[in-house]
């Protein structure tokens, strides 16, 4: 991986081909504790939370929604036919 380039205005925004693991790896304590705000919808009005808890709420759905699908696939797999005369085996 190459150093991390902060001299865009959205360094952030890792590339496709840069992956995440870059975008986190740029990160500094200032970002984590840099207030963003923002309007995700105008029903609930501005909010402002740090860098760091924007991070934190990422990898915390990133989590669930690992683990819900590989709950899923589970579900699915004991669904499956064992029967050699089903499975063609």
């Amino acid at each position: 991986m190459k150093g991390c380039d902060r001299s865009t205005t959205r360094w952030w925004q890792c590339s496709a081909t840069a992956g995440a693991g870059y975008a986190l790896a740029c990160l500094t304590h200032g970002d984590l504790e840099r207030p963003c705000t923002s309007v995700i919808a105008p029903a609930w009005g501005e909010e402002t939370h740090t860098g760091g808890e924007c991070l934190r709420v990422l990898l915390e759905e990133c989590s669930s929604h690992r683990r819900y699908a590989e709950r899923d696939v589970a579900v699915l797999e004991a669904r499956l036919p064992t029967s050699p005369a089903l499975t063609g085996d």
